[in-house]
């Protein structure tokens, strides 16, 4: 599954973070929200919640991703948008200077 308006590192640590955190939400349960069909690529898009938590918002916030707009949904694009935001001015996860993803 994808999750509307995130691009996770698929390379280095940060990869690895990025399917940490997943791995540990998933195992606290989750909430699926699914606004559509699969994408043109047959991949199933949604958001996901753990208890009042966007997961999606929450992984932009701790620099666990990259911001991907979604043109086929957009009910939280502005939390996602904000999300990154935060991450990029505090340098969280992707977003720190020290980032190998930065150069």
């Amino acid at each position: 599954m994808q999750l509307v308006g995130v691009e996770p590192p698929y390379e280095d640590r940060f990869g690895y973070f990025a399917g940490q955190y997943l791995q540990d939400i998933a195992r606290s349960g989750i909430f699926l929200e699914i606004p559509g069909e699969l994408s043109s690529e047959g991949v199933l898009q949604g958001y996901v919640w753990s208890g009042n938590t966007l997961v999606n918002e929450e992984m932009l916030m701790l620099g666990h991703g990259f911001r991907q707009n979604n043109a086929a949904d957009s009910r939280y694009e502005r939390a996602l948008s904000e999300a990154v935001a935060v991450a990029q001015s505090q340098g969280r996860g992707i977003w720190n200077y020290y980032s190998p993803l930065m150069d």
